[in-house]
C-alpha cells in the first residue's frame, strides 16, 4: 500500500470538512445564477447582472460535483469496511432520503411557487412538477448518492473480491498516470451515454427521483474515490510536490476549456469536453491537499461548520428564492451588493436554523437525518 490508511481507523476530518465546503459552494453557485447573464433553472430575473458571476459559475462547476462524488466514494468504501451492511444502509437512508423528502415536500414548494410565475406546468400544482423531478431542485444528487452508496455496500457485502485490499505498494507516478489517462475518457463516455437516455414519458427523469444524465455521469468519480481508499493512496497523491503537478494540469485544462469554448468543429468540441473533465480532477486533488494542510488538526469550529453545511445546503435555495422574489418586486441594489445580500442572509438563516435543529431530536432526524 502507498500509505498506512488501511491499518488505522482515522476519520479524515479534513476530507469531511472539504465535503462540507463543496456543499457550501452551492450557495455561491446558485446565488451567482440569479446575477448571471445566462441563468439556468428556477432563477427569477432580479434585474441586475454581471459577467463576473458567469465566470464564477464556470469555475465552480468545473470541479465541485466531481470532487464531491469522489469524496463520497472514498467514504463509502471506508464505511463498507468498518460497519455492517444493515448499519450502513439504515444510516444512509436516514441521512440522505429523509431530509430529501421533508425538504422536497415542504421548503422546496417555495421555489416552485416563486420561480415560475405564470407557468402552471412548472408549479407544484401540476403533475409534471412531481413526475419530472422539479420538486427536488437542488436536492437532485441525494437519491443518486444513496443509490451509489447502497449499490457499493451490497456488492462489497456479497462479493469477496471487493473485500480484499492490495498487499503491494502501488507506485504513485504510475497510479497518477493511469488516473489522468483514463479518467477524462471514462467521464466523457459516461457523460455521452447519460445525456442520451430519455425515460418516457417524463424526459430524463426516472420516477421523479433520478435525472438520468447525472445518475450515469458521476459513476467514474464515485469509483475513483473507492479505488483511492482501496489502494490507500489518497494522502500520497494530494500532498507534497505532487500538488505542483495537479496545479500545472489544472491551469492547462482551464486554458483549453476557455480557449475552445464555443468552437464549431466537432473534434474541437470533443477536446473542449475532455479538457472540462480533465481539469476537474487536479482541482479536486488540489482541494484535498489544501484542506489536509489547513485542517490537519481541525478545531471544534471546523467540525461544526462541516456538520452545519448540510443544513445550509438543504435550506439555501428557498432562502435565495425569497430574496430574489423580493428584489424582483421592489428592485435590486447594485449587482455585487445583491450577491452579498444573497450570501449573507442565506448563511445567517442556515446557521441559526442549524443551531435550533440540533436542539431537537425530531428536527435533527427530519432535517439532518441523524438517528442519534
Amino acid at each position: 500500500m502507498t500509505s498506512g490508511e488501511g491499518q488505522q481507523r482515522p476519520y479524515y476530518h479534513d476530507i469531511d470538512i472539504l465535503r462540507g465546503f463543496l456543499m457550501s459552494l452551492g450557495i455561491l453557485l446558485h446565488a451567482a445564477f440569479y446575477l448571471s447573464p445566462n441563468p439556468l433553472g428556477p432563477y427569477i430575473n432580479v434585474g441586475v447582472e454581471s459577467p463576473v458571476y458567469q465566470y464564477l459559475i464556470d469555475v465552480i462547476m468545473l470541479f465541485r460535483m466531481e470532487a464531491f462524488f469522489l469524496v463520497a466514494g472514498f467514504f463509502a468504501a471506508m464505511l463498507a469496511e468498518r460497519y455492517s451492511l444493515r448499519h450502513n444502509l439504515t444510516r444512509r437512508a436516514a441521512r440522505l432520503l429523509v431530509p430529501m423528502l421533508v425538504c422536497g415536500l415542504t421548503f422546496n414548494l417555495i421555489i416552485g411557487f416563486l420561480a415560475w410565475p405564470g407557468e402552471f406546468e412548472r408549479s407544484p400544482l401540476s403533475g409534471h412538477y412531481w413526475l419530472s423531478g422539479l420538486w427536488l431542485e437542488h436536492l437532485w444528487f441525494l437519491p443518486i448518492l444513496f443509490v451509489y452508496g447502497a449499490a457499493y455496500q451490497v456488492l462489497h457485502h456479497f462479493t469477496a473480491v471487493l473485500q480484499l485490499r492490495p498487499t503491494f505498494k502501488f507506485p504513485v507516478p504510475l497510479l497518477l498516470l493511469l488516473i489522468y489517462l483514463s479518467y477524462p475518457v471514462l467521464v466523457f463516455l459516461f457523460h455521452r451515454v447519460g445525456w442520451r437516455l430519455d425515460v418516457w414519458p417524463w424526459g430524463r427523469s426516472l420516477f421523479g427521483l433520478f435525472w438520468m444524465p447525472h445518475l450515469i455521469t458521476y459513476i467514474p468519480d464515485f469509483l475513483l474515490g473507492v479505488v483511492l481508499w482501496k489502494l490507500g493512496a489518497l494522502r500520497a497523491i494530494t500532498t507534497g510536490a505532487v500538488l505542483w503537478l495537479h496545479g500545472s494540469l489544472a491551469l492547462l485544462g482551464m486554458y483549453l476549456f476557455f480557449a475552445v469554448d464555443g468552437a464549431p468543429s466537432t473534434w474541437v468540441r470533443i477536446l473542449f469536453e475532455l479538457s472540462e473533465y480533465a481539469v476537474a480532477l487536479p482541482l479536486a486533488f488540489l482541494s484535498m491537499g489544501a484542506f489536509a494542510v489547513l485542517f490537519a488538526r481541525p478545531g471544534a469550529w471546523g467540525k461544526y461548520l462541516a456538520d452545519a453545511s448540510y443544513t445550509l445546503y438543504l435550506l439555501h435555495m428557498p432562502v435565495l428564492a425569497c430574496v430574489a422574489f423580493y428584489f424582483y418586486r421592489v428592485g435590486a441594489p447594485s449587482v455585487h451588493v445583491a450577491f452579498a445580500i444573497f450570501c449573507v442572509l442565506t448563511l445567517v438563516v442556515g446557521l441559526v436554523s442549524h443551531h435550533f435543529i440540533q436542539k431537537s431530536r425530531a428536527a435533527a432526524f427530519l432535517l439532518n437525518g441523524k438517528l442519534t
